[in-house]
């Protein structure tokens, strides 16, 4: 196997709800994989290199950090750039997505670039309200192309000015860690509109009780440990996802997101959760 190539659309979608719900997740996942990248139809988002189509690729990049991406009419690409690369490797491709890089990063609040492509990391240790956290996914992807490049959300003065903060993101994934189901994490990614949200095969190891973990999570227990994200009461229970997107502004999110969680009162009695 020389290379895994992407061919996609740089302006697409469905028929149908479900439609796109498919063509979105199984885009994302091609992107995430692929050492080449084909952004098509470029003619449409107003021809290569275009302000527009600066933006798809660098979200492809934040997607994919690794691949080579180009841009085409027609799909119109040189050969030597998609045969006999030898770019192809099994252990880089499984993670060489871009949310599994951004996960592997120390805290931090990255800057967007010019094109207002950006990411960044929400971590916690205290659990989401369903209801709360609800009303912030249902934002994503309300961004469309037409405001790619011109940062919609703000002002002449440089002034928030979209109370909807999450409508510019564009693809998410991790874990989350909801109160309602305190023992069993959540597998969390979205894609456009679409979200999924998904019990994990696994619970989180302190509600397994260390008396009863194997040698390999008691390992994984003592790493926790040591990098302090170990809580005396909740154990390794905690959200970690990645947020990417356009025209982010992380530092009003991850206010928002934390503001999601339960509050003080809320986190004190645990028996209580599962009516959120």
């Amino acid at each position: 196997l020389q290379s895994m190539v992407a061919l996609t659309e740089s302006k697409m979608g469905g028929n149908s709800e479900e439609d796109d719900r498919t063509i979105c997740n199984l885009m994302a996942d091609q992107i995430e994989f692929a050492d080449v990248v084909l952004l098509n139809k470029a003619d449409l988002l107003g021809g290569v290199d275009s302000e527009k189509m600066q933006v798809v690729e660098r979200l492809v990049k934040k997607l994919n950090p690794k691949a080579k991406v180009y841009q085409t009419t027609k799909s119109g690409i040189a050969l030597d750039r998609i045969l006999d690369t030898k770019l192809f490797d099994m252990e880089q491709a499984k993670t060489s997505a871009g949310w599994i890089q951004e996960l592997k990063k120390p805290a931090h609040i990255p800057e967007s670039d010019e094109y207002g492509v950006s990411s960044f990391v929400f971590r916690s240790q205290r659990p989401f309200h369903p209801g709360r956290l609800l009303s912030i996914v249902e934002q994503f992807g309300e961004v469309n192309s037409d405001e790619f490049g011109k940062n919609t959300s703000r002002n002449s003065k440089g002034e928030q000015k979209n109370t909807r903060l999450f409508r510019g993101v564009l693809r998410s994934k991790g874990q989350i860690w909801l109160a309602n189901a305190k023992d069993i994490p959540m597998e969390f990614h979205s894609v456009g509109k679409q979200v999924s949200l998904q019990p994990s095969l696994d619970p989180f190891l302190h509600a397994i009780g260390e008396q009863h973990l194997g040698d390999v999570e008691k390992l994984i227990v003592e790493r926790i440990k040591k990098q302090g994200r170990w809580d005396a009461t909740y154990g390794d229970r905690c959200s970690e996802f990645v947020l990417i997107g356009v025209d982010l502004d992380p530092k009003l999110m991850i206010a928002q997101l934390k503001g999601a969680c339960l509050t003080d009162e809320e986190f004190r009695d645990s028996e209580t959760w599962k009516k959120f």
